[in-house]
């Protein structure tokens, strides 16, 4: 199906079945869409991930089209906030295998560094694998200082460096400690476990079951019958890797830095320093000026940078029209980051 005609049909609480078409930018090349929005190549070296932007109903459409469209614009404006404010933390504290952030500053979206998925097909060695899981769990302990959960620690969001390093992406579930997982009966566990709380131990658990998938090459088959978890076999080779694995769901592991010792006992060769981030890498001043002259280009030849997208006065427009608060689904209001992060 052509991404200009795809279509999301939702149905509210009490069975109403409404219509949203989504936009898609035409002369742009789509690299990844989600539930949160849509990522843009801007180059070779630059993403742009913007939320989703939907077709604004006609005047001769129902009433309720109109409000549906207004609640579901204001939603995914409050993803792409709450995400805006992780990604603003992590350009204040970088992380070498965290996502590098560009530019957070613009109404169309944020602007990162672009990397590479995972290889599919033939497994990379061991070794490197080990690697791989020492370096995402080094950038969720970082992430975990902010009081941050990632929420979505999965294969899709790991990404490879120009180096082959494991790159931690997508925050765009991210959530302060303390927020709902949701978990409900008869439904398979989400990423996060079956905790009702999302902290620490829930992006160990997901971590545990990222670990199973990249080893077994299929998502691990997790339930709760009766009040407990049941497990599935855990078929490695390497013993200690199943043993992680394990601990991780079974919470076993109060700090994700014990799940972390753990993975580096297994590979005693010397652990890359922090100090150099980004190494051999263009320079983030260098890509920021590229997305200054890229939106620079499309404002005079487009006038915009991407179409449709609505602006902070149009979004209370149509919250006041509705009753809609358009900071309904902030959660990041009041966080405060601990104090130990600033000595990081």
């Amino acid at each position: 199906m052509d991404l200009k005609d795809a279509i999301n049909v939702s149905e509210t609480s009490d069975h109403e079945v409404y219509t949203m078409r989504p936009l898609f930018q035409s002369d742009l090349k789509v690299l990844g869409i989600g539930a949160s929005g849509q990522v843009y190549a801007v180059d070779e070296e630059i993403v742009l991930k913007s939320s989703r932007i939907y077709q604004r109903p006609g005047r001769k459409e129902l009433k309720s089209d109109h409000r549906h469209f207004a609640s579901d614009a204001i939603f995914h404006s409050g993803l792409l906030r709450n995400e805006r404010y992780v990604l603003q933390l992590l350009q204040r504290w970088p992380h070498p295998h965290i996502m590098e952030v560009i530019d957070t500053d613009h109404a169309e979206g944020v602007y990162l560094r672009r990397y590479q998925p995972l290889p599919t097909g033939e497994r990379a060695v061991q070794s490197t694998r080990i690697r791989w899981y020492r370096e995402i769990a080094e950038a969720l302990c970082h992430l975990q200082k902010l009081g941050i959960a990632h929420a979505d620690v999965w294969i899709d969001n790991i990404l490879l460096d120009s180096q082959g390093s494991a790159i931690l992406c997508d925050f765009s579930a991210a959530s302060p400690f303390g927020q709902v997982n949701f978990v409900f009966e008869d439904m398979p566990l989400p990423v996060s476990g079956p905790s009702p709380t999302l902290s620490e131990a829930t992006d160990i658990f997901a971590m545990g079951s990222l670990i199973f998938e990249i080893e077994h090459g299929t998502r691990p088959n997790l339930s709760i019958y009766d009040g407990d978890l049941i497990l599935p076999d855990i078929n490695t080779s390497h013993k200690g890797i199943a043993t992680i694995i394990r601990n991780a769901w079974l919470g076993n592991y109060i700090h994700t830095s014990e799940m972390l010792t753990s993975l580096q006992s297994l590979d005693t060769r010397s652990v890359q320093g922090l100090d150099d981030i980004y190494p051999s890498s263009i320079s983030n001043a260098l890509l920021k000026e590229r997305v200054r002259e890229w939106r620079e280009s499309r404002e005079i030849v487009r006038g915009c940078v991407l179409d449709n997208v609505l602006s902070e006065d149009q979004l209370q427009e149509l919250g006041n029209r509705f009753g809609f608060s358009k900071d309904k689904d902030l959660i990041f209001n009041g966080h405060e980051v601990p104090f130990d992060i600033h000595h990081v």
